[in-house]
């Protein structure tokens, strides 16, 4: 069996099964072999010098959720005096907002929009509303561990201008569980070798901040926590990943749920990783746009490029290479479906991640077709109680 030519379907088809083993595997594993030749000490910032913190919140039919969110926050190990909370309502239809103005402190700020403009928009309302020299960017749903303030704000040393935690999932019997928390773990191995390198690309989106100076409106599409998390190393600064500070929520019920979040986020992510590209690439930040294509970009587009490696390996289907591009493809879908159906760990991993793949497609579809939505909506949440959802994850975590 010959190497096919570059003018053939079979060497195409094998290039793009390239592109997409790089992005999941061959960049991870180098990426985090470079990382521990170049890891050192990280430069805290002492007690005494810690800044003003304003931890912000976009919130939209959180009802269940918030008054225990807030008391979270204001809860935060961190001198009270420089410690605001700001909750953006956007154009909540249910109890939101009289279940945020029954809890009465100083340290926090309410602002109502009666329409719902999405996430982004909600963030620039804020914006010129918050005092904190730090922005912590957080979710309703999500549960900061309370020493996760101070371990953010510690590592904003000079030339640092992001900082991010880490999100755990609770243990529960939710379908997803499984392949929720292996994909996390995976994606905070990745931002932990980005660190090393002070590259981390994007925040992760319940817990991340930025320096006050850094925080840009954004475009209502934009994603929130990979727009503003790109800020510092569009400013030639230093972004990094703070795996000890932690936030905690469940996983999402049910995998079509799942999908329908990952085909909105994706929708939505493209556009912003692309602006983010333009604004490296004019900048002359090459290291940080060369993390951004193959953490970000070439991901996003894991589903239309397998899609098409199989059909140009149909092309060349008789040829031995083609056969066994068609094959895997074959056992990958039969291994999905039987997980759909079958209560077996690896069965439902390859259904999980054979269904969020799929929904990547139908995000990529909806950028393409202009149909990506900048508002957003919650599924049915239940009030949690913030202690036992972090003592769960940390359960969860160690084992």
């Amino acid at each position: 069996m010959g190497f096919p030519g570059v003018d053939s379907p079979l060497f195409l088809s094998y290039l793009l099964c390239a592109v997409v083993v790089v992005s999941w595997l061959v960049w991870p594993a180098l990426l985090g072999l470079a990382s521990r030749l170049a890891s050192r000490r990280a430069d805290r910032l002492p007690d005494d010098q810690f800044p003003r913190l304003s931890v912000v919140c976009a919130a939209h039919n959180e009802e269940p959720v918030i008054a225990g969110k807030i008391r979270n926050s204001l809860a935060l190990d961190y001198p009270p005096g420089l410690l605001e909370v700001v909750v953006v309502s956007d154009g909540s239809s249910d109890r939101t907002v009289p279940e945020a103005r029954q809890i009465a402190d100083p340290r926090l700020r309410l602002i109502v929009s009666e329409t719902q403009n999405g996430k982004s928009a909600s963030l620039n309302l804020a914006r010129e509303q918050t005092n904190g020299d730090i922005v912590l960017f957080t979710d309703a749903n999500a549960m900061l561990d309370p020493g996760s303030a101070r371990m953010l704000a510690a590592r904003f040393v000079p030339g640092v201008g992001c900082v991010s935690g880490e999100l755990r999932y609770a243990r529960d019997g939710a379908e997803t569980s499984a392949g929720g928390s292996l994909y996390w773990r995976y994606d905070s191995a990745i931002k932990r070798a980005e660190s090393a390198f002070g590259c981390l690309i994007g925040g992760v989106g319940p817990i991340f901040a930025i320096r006050r100076e850094l925080w840009r409106d954004l475009a209502p599409a934009e994603v929130p926590d990979l727009a503003l998390g790109m800020t510092a190393l569009e400013a030639g600064q230093k972004a990094v990943y703070v795996p000890d500070a932690f936030c905690v929520e469940r996983v999402a019920e049910s995998v079509g749920h799942e999908q329908r979040r990952y085909r909105r986020i994706i929708g939505r992510s493209i556009s912003t990783a692309g602006r983010c590209a333009l604004r490296l690439l004019a900048k002359g930040r090459l290291t940080a746009l060369w993390f951004l294509f193959w953490h970000k970009l070439a991901r996003y587009f894991t589903a239309p490029l397998l899609i098409a490696a199989v059909a140009l390996a149909a092309l060349s289907a008789r040829e031995t290479g083609g056969a066994l591009i068609l094959s895997a493809s074959a056992l990958a879908v039969l291994l999905a479906l039987l997980g759909r159906f079958l209560p077996l760990r690896p069965l439902r991993l390859a259904y999980y991640a054979a269904s969020v793949l799929g929904a990547g497609g139908l995000g990529v579809l909806d950028w393409v077709l202009g149909r990506t939505s900048p508002t957003w909506s919650v599924p049915v949440r239940s009030p949690d109680d913030p202690a036992a959802v972090q003592a769960a994850s940390v359960e969860d975590h160690a084992r």
